[in-house]
């Protein structure tokens, strides 16, 4: 159970971390010139975020029940760490808007 804690609270301060990265990784590319670059990397800079920060997010406490067996292995539990995984999304969402880029 400790390492489940542990491991929780890693999880939670990544996904906050994962947002104020891309926001600051957006705010460097503010400042680029040429236009068309700045596009390219902001598209790549989203693609990445999309591809690893959310389903990181989302699944990772349902992978993490599965390696360590805290919770019983069943449709419910899975359904309360999915929600669990959501909830901390979203709030890692909220926390990193005072962070977004002002021109973004």
């Amino acid at each position: 159970m400790i390492y489940f804690t542990i491991w929780g609270v890693m999880y939670i301060a990544l996904c906050m971390l994962g947002f104020k990265l891309y926001f600051f990784l957006q705010q460097k590319n503010l400042h680029t010139r040429d236009k068309f670059k700045k596009g390219i990397a902001s598209y790549a800079l989203f693609i990445l975020f999309i591809c690893i920060e959310i389903p990181f997010a989302i699944f990772f406490p349902v992978w993490l029940n599965t390696r360590l067996n805290v919770l019983e292995k069943n449709s419910e539990s899975t359904m309360y760490l999915l929600i669990f995984g959501v909830v901390v999304l979203s709030l890692s969402i909220w926390n990193a808007r005072k962070d977004r880029p002002k021109g973004f």
